[in-house]
């Protein structure tokens, strides 16, 4: 019976000159061979496909990395560009930048996002990181109140750890900025984690609630100048979103 191939259905040549001291079981697999070279194709699919899988888990374990290091949690794992109730240009800008920085590898501005508590700061620049792990990218958060806990309990260990992945990895959000008590201790490690990010030349999301003006006073001219250089500024000024969720899960309760 001729064979046929099962992906294109041309049919097979017969190989009439096979050595009769082949065995009889490997001469009959070797009597019918294909005219067309779908099997190669097929074959060099599948390499192509482990390598795929390959790359994507060696990109997927990175980004668990940087995950098991971050401040991330159930509010900010919720925090998506299609999870936004409020629509305003601030998200609309953050999904543009996003999309950017996955797009264009040399891309290196970030983004000083500049307003009151409850305005959504840390919203737009957790939908930003989860938009980028989302496409591979790896992403470092770090509440910088936490950090300066961890680095005065650890030492040298920890930041040295810590400031090298502040050096590698695709993005670097750094939460609530300024909102610690000002020491000199303070002060140092923000110049150093700034700075180490500033010679990457790689973007950062910086949240606060403090002008560059403030930001200079608290920590010198230095750490303004590098994110002035760095980073887009943007001013939130929306009302505050934690009061309308307050309200509304109170009328929710009480209905």
């Amino acid at each position: 019976m001729t064979k046929v191939c099962p992906y294109c259905g041309k049919k097979y040549y017969e190989v009439k000159n096979i050595p009769l001291w082949i065995p009889e079981s490997i001469r009959e697999n070797m009597r019918f061979q294909p005219k067309c070279n779908c099997l190669k194709i097929i074959e060099e699919e599948k390499l192509k496909e482990r390598e795929r899988r390959k790359e994507r888990e060696i990109i997927n374990k990175k980004i668990k990395r940087y995950r098991d290091i971050s401040l991330i949690d159930t509010k900010f794992l919720r925090s998506r560009f299609e999870n936004d109730r409020y629509g305003d240009k601030y998200l609309k800008f953050a999904k543009r930048y996003a999309k950017r920085v996955v797009e264009d590898n040399n891309f290196n501005r970030g983004i000083v996002f500049i307003g009151d508590s409850g305005t959504g700061k840390t919203f737009t620049s957790s939908c930003i990181a989860n938009y980028l792990m989302d496409n591979g990218k790896t992403v470092l958060v770090i509440n910088f109140g936490l950090y300066l806990n961890r680095v005065k309990r650890e030492w040298a260990e920890a930041e040295n750890d810590i400031l090298n992945f502040v050096k590698l990895c695709d993005l670097l959000v750094i939460d609530d900025f300024g909102g610690e008590r000002n020491t000199e201790f303070a002060i140092e490690k923000a110049f150093l984690l700034i700075d180490t990010r500033y010679r990457s030349e790689k973007p950062m999301i910086v949240t606060t609630n403090l002008s560059l003006y403030q930001l200079e006073r608290k920590f010198t001219n230095r750490i303004r100048s590098r994110l002035e250089e760095m980073c887009y500024t943007i001013k939130i000024d929306t009302k505050d979103r934690r009061k309308d969720i307050a309200n509304e899960n109170f009328y929710k309760f009480i209905a």
